[in-house]
């Protein structure tokens, strides 16, 4: 029977409590366990086998580099365009904090597919297969659309979209013949999915917004 209506401002609304402010305090790692022979969740997130970092010699595959090291791998390449004494600040800093870790540095134009497979076998032959591809290849020019070269719009494309799929199918390639598994991140920007004026960047826009978009293809059509 349906309650009448004065009845409804006295009702008791049901109740649940989430949590008490004590439970929110840091608790020693073995009793986050369900039970004896489970794994601690921090397990979850740890990284191993060999990795690639791909425009990992700018700060954000850097900072990138930090993180998988700190999540337990010990062996990871570095490609990238710039000369290895630009990198070796980086390695130097990594190999420090990190003196477990195997660190190795290759110099490759990714747009060059050739030079990116022969980068990617060498890898392979040296540290094992790779289990992680983190891409973060990218070129801007910001030069005014209407004063824009085809030279520069061509240079955006061929190193921040076909770049970004040579290194991906390379490492593709790998993962099918070891038969290992592995994961591929493909690093876009916010300048894919927003215009961002003024920012005069219009190929730098459009070849990240091609990422994106190969991202979800490739997703769909490797992870089947």
């Amino acid at each position: 029977m349906a309650e009448a209506r004065s009845d409804l401002t006295s009702r008791v609304l049901p109740a649940t409590t989430l949590c008490f402010a004590s439970s929110l305090a840091p608790r020693p790692l073995e009793l986050h366990n369900h039970h004896a022979n489970s794994n601690p969740p921090i397990e979850c997130f740890r990284v191993s086998g060999v990795g690639i970092i791909a425009g990992g010699a700018g700060d954000l595959g850097a900072a990138f580099s930090r993180a998988l090291f700190e999540h337990g791998l010990q062996n990871l390449t570095i490609l990238d365009a710039p000369s290895e004494e630009t990198a070796e600040p980086i390695i130097s800093r990594l190999s420090s904090d990190f003196p477990l870790a195997k660190i190795t540095f290759t110099r490759v134009d990714v747009a060059d597919s050739g030079a990116v497979e022969k980068a990617v076998d060498a890898v392979v032959q040296t540290l094992g297969p790779i289990t992680i591809l983190a891409n973060f290849v990218g070129v801007v020019c910001c030069e005014h659309a209407v004063q824009h070269s085809l030279h520069s719009w061509r240079r955006a494309f061929e190193t921040n979209n076909t770049g970004s799929f040579a290194v991906a199918q390379a490492v593709a390639r790998t993962v099918v013949t070891t038969k290992k598994g592995g994961s591929i991140i493909l690093v876009a920007s916010i300048s894919g999915t927003r215009v961002n004026f003024p920012n005069h960047q219009v190929e730098y826009n459009a070849s990240k917004a091609a990422v994106i978009m190969m991202k979800s293809y490739l997703a769909v059509g490797w992870g089947a």
